[in-house]
């Protein structure tokens, strides 16, 4: 091959990557003037190409702002500096406005300077820039979690001990600081009577401006809750983003409406295995989504809330019982004995029985170390001799007491807790007889405080592991560090969010490198956590505890979180590098396709074949190029002429097409091909050749046939549901299409099934490759993903968020993909 054509060859693969990578591109004059922008810089930035040339890039169309929300000066703007110093800019971030969807995404900026002929200023600027939204509001949410953790911790505090005469106040100011929190328009607390049949509205904040509902749904029978109570009595949430999606004739829109709320959510008070209330935020103003955040910081508040009113319930009959007691007697409450000046017991209330289950005669002949643990022994054994130290040095008088508290077994060896105060008995001439003591069994109140202190400390291990999550990201923006700067600081950040620091230790083994926290210890307690950047697995992390703990639930959460961070920093790092690599690197991922791709010249000759072809045919690219039979050597010979006439229609009317035929490869086996492929244009309308690929289709196509087979079992399941659903195969030909899918595009679930109709013919070029790239991720990687997306349909802007999910045969094969996309147009 010559060199002009070497060259030709080059300027071609460079102008098909300028127009189909996924970053940003524009190109900046010696003016500051944009002269050149890819399809990427119009989708991140809102702008069409027409629109983006020969716009200043100070323009003040472009509103851009700093991560701390301040205006981006113009001067500090990386395109600006490297005109003006020559010296290329990394790794700006960047906030910007989104032309059409009117909102901020977030961007990492570099600028590079490109000079000719030795010229010390540079001809022009090349700017790239990459989408780091999600990175960003991962942040953010970190940051709003930690404040929901730092709210209910505070919330928490306030509770403990608090009076009950103050405890309706200390509610409803909970409730104000939850509802300004969360920005809902009003939380509702309902208390259920199961035995009456009624839900009682017992605690309502409302924000300024929205009417208050106690009033009039103070009481209401709790069938209006039919459509829900058995969700709540499981423990199940519920979250309604917007009621008028509801049935119009539903029990539950009806009570919704009745409190004109548009959105709820909801989580049951569960006190144990029952459900006794339920708590929820509305909007009455306009419909919201409530996210994990505020379902996490109500369910937290819920079990506060349950073990409040556990306390006040306890109190409460307490309180109910000393009264009843003391109406018979000063002295008398839920035991009374009494002893002589040597602590002789000569008397005891009958209510021993339900403190320690020992009759008065039992107890003052048991000994006192089957009844108290050594440690509440001990406390006796200091209250007595200080007892004596007051009776011999004449210090008791009538209105001296004592108290003591510890836990004891009762008679069946379960564990108790009680308080006594111990008062002296004098006799009517002022001489000390004895004592009188009352006990009372404090195990409910203990239970309901250890119960309060255990929740603050499950909020402060949470915090640990929030702040740990948060400090990787955070370490995670630092792209100048080394590998390993960063995973050594890695290994130092994880221990900080497990419940003993200084007993975990971390082995990160990434890229064939071994990294470890200080202080590294070996134990036989350990757990692996692999670390994939998209299908290759490039190391673990490896965390070790004692012998004696425990992994939590919570700790795995987080590992897995970092794991993300990590997995999601190296491939942002990755993905740059590939940006500014050579020509040769493009090579060898064009090389390394898994597809079959090709490229065949103007005159007929192939100039192309991916590597890929050999994994298929069993023919290399060299014997497909050179050999100028191969074709008839490879396709089937019932199959030969349909190739030909296709490839005559192609090269007859431009335009790009599809078929399926057969191929014999080298080991004598039969396989079904697609073969795809569109003629390729210059600039100026010259025809280049034709581009295209070949895809193995032959177990799809078995799969096809196993799939048609149930497909009228899945229809009548996904017709029911509210959302477009389709199913596709790795070729983009529809398998299955609902209702409503097909009316978002005016059409009927049959024209998606006619024989040559698949996805390419729903949108443009570029939207129907970024939907081919979607579906070729999930096929190959059998991961689904979840993403939002926009369509101009009939003239309207319509925003969807669509699950796109792998569907699996039973050898857990990937032969179909299954999207699920819920118009979200009215909450964006």
């Amino acid at each position: 091959m010559s060199s002009i054509n070497y060259k030709s060859d080059l300027e071609q693969d460079f102008a098909l990557l300028f127009e189909n990578v996924a970053q940003g591109v524009i190109y900046l004059d010696q003016e500051g003037k944009i002269t050149e922008a890819n399809p990427a810089a119009e989708n991140l930035l809102g702008f069409s190409i027409e629109q983006l040339k020969g716009i200043d890039m100070l323009n003040a169309r472009w509103i851009a702002i700093k991560p701390n929300l301040t205006d981006f000066p113009n001067e500090d703007f990386p395109g600006f500096i490297a005109l003006q110093t020559g010296q290329p800019v990394f790794n700006v971030v960047m906030g910007v406005k989104h032309a059409i969807k009117k909102k901020n995404i977030w961007i990492l900026v570099s600028a590079v300077p490109e000079f000719k002929n030795g010229e010390a200023k540079p001809y022009r600027i090349f700017i790239s820039f990459t989408d780091i939204t999600d990175q960003i509001e991962l942040e953010t949410k970190l940051r709003q979690r930690n404040k929901l953790f730092h709210l209910i911790s505070t919330i928490s505090q306030r509770f403990i001990n608090i009076p009950l005469e103050h405890l309706n106040e200390e509610i409803n100011n909970a409730l104000k600081e939850l509802g300004e929190f969360s920005k809902a328009d009003r939380i509702a607390i309902f208390d259920y009577d199961f035995k009456n049949g009624l839900a009682y509205y017992s605690y309502e904040w409302c924000a300024k401006g929205i009417e208050s509902k106690k009033e009039a749904l103070s009481v209401i029978p709790l069938a209006q809750f039919n459509s829900w109570i058995d969700l709540l009595k499981m423990g199940e949430p519920i979250n309604i983003p917007n009621s008028a999606q509801l049935e119009k004739n539903s029990a539950i829109k009806a009570l919704l409406d009745t409190g004109q709320v548009i959105s709820l959510l909801a989580l049951p008070l569960m006190n144990g295995k029952d459900c006794i209330g339920v708590i929820g935020l509305e909007s009455v103003s306009a419909p919201h989504y409530f996210t994990s955040i505020e379902q996490d910081l109500l369910s937290i508040f819920a079990e506060l809330l349950v073990n409040i009113k556990n306390k006040i319930s306890y109190e409460t009959k307490l309180k109910e019982s000393e009264k009843k007691y003391r109406e018979i007697t000063d002295n008398m409450s839920d035991m009374v004995w009494t002893t002589d000046i040597n602590f002789n017991i000569t008397f005891c209330s009958s209510s021993i029985i339900k403190l320690f289950g020992y009759t008065p005669e039992e107890y003052a002949a048991v000994n006192y170390e089957q009844i108290y643990s050594a440690e509440t022994l001990k406390k006796i054994e200091l209250l007595m001799a200080e007892v004596n130290h007051a009776r011999i040095n004449n210090l008791i008088t009538p209105n001296t007491t004592w108290d003591i508290e510890g836990d004891s077994y009762k008679k069946d060896g379960t564990q108790a807790w009680f308080s006594t105060e111990i008062k002296p008995d004098f006799s009517e001439d002022g001489i000390l007889r004895g004592y009188i003591a009352t006990t009372r069994d404090e195990t409910k109140r203990k239970k309901a405080d250890d119960d309060l202190k255990s929740s603050r400390i499950a909020l402060a291990e949470r915090l640990k592991e929030q702040k740990c999550v948060y400090d990787v990201s955070t370490l995670s923006q630092n792209e100048a560090l080394t590998p390993e700067e960063y995973f050594n600081q890695i290994g130092n950040i994880i221990p900080q969010g497990f419940q003993y620091p200084e007993d975990t230790h971390v082995h990160i083994y990434f890229e064939a490198i071994d990294y470890y926290s200080s202080n590294f210890t070996k134990t036989e307690n350990y757990q692996i956590f692999d670390i994939q950047l998209g299908t290759v697995n490039a190391g673990f992390i490896k965390i070790y505890l004692p012998a004696q703990l425990h992994f939590l639930k919570e700790e795995i959460v987080m590992i897995n979180t970092i794991i993300g961070i990590i997995e999601k920093y190296k491939l942002i790092k990755q993905t740059k590098l590939a940006i500014v690599a050579s020509e040769e690197k493009f090579r060898i991922i064009a090389n390394n396709t898994y597809n079959w791709e090709f490229w065949e010249g103007p005159d007929g000759n192939f100039i192309y074949h991916s590597p890929s072809c050999y994994r298929v045919t069993g023919y290399s690219s060299e014997e497909l190029i050179n050999d100028e039979f191969i074709l008839q050597k490879l396709i089937h010979p019932e199959d030969y002429d349909i190739y030909i006439q296709h490839r005559k229609e192609v090269n007859l009317i431009r335009k790009s097409e599809k078929v399926f035929f057969r191929i014999i490869n080298r080991q004598g086996q039969t396989r079904i091909i697609e073969h795809v492929c569109q003629p390729i244009l210059n600039a100026e309308g010259e025809f280049l050749g034709t581009r295209g690929t070949n895809l193995d289709v032959t177990e799809s196509k078995e799969a096809e046939a196993a799939l048609l087979e149930s497909k009228e079992i899945y229809r009548s399941l996904v017709e029911s549901f509210d959302a477009s659903i389709v199913m596709l195969d790795v070729n983009g030909k529809f398998l299955f299409v609902n209702e409503i899918a097909a009316k978002f595009f005016g059409k009927r679930p049959a024209d998606f099934l006619e024989e040559n109709f698949n996805i390419n013919d729903l949108s443009s070029p570029e939207i129907a490759s970024q939907h081919m790239a979607d579906l070729e991720q999930v096929f190959f990687s059998k991961k689904g993903i979840i993403k939002q997306t926009s369509r101009v349909i009939n003239g309207n802007l319509v925003w969807f968020r669509s699950s796109i999910q792998p569907v699996k045969d039973s050898n857990g094969n990937v032969y179909a993909v299954l999207v699920n996309a819920s118009n979200i147009t009215d909450q964006n």
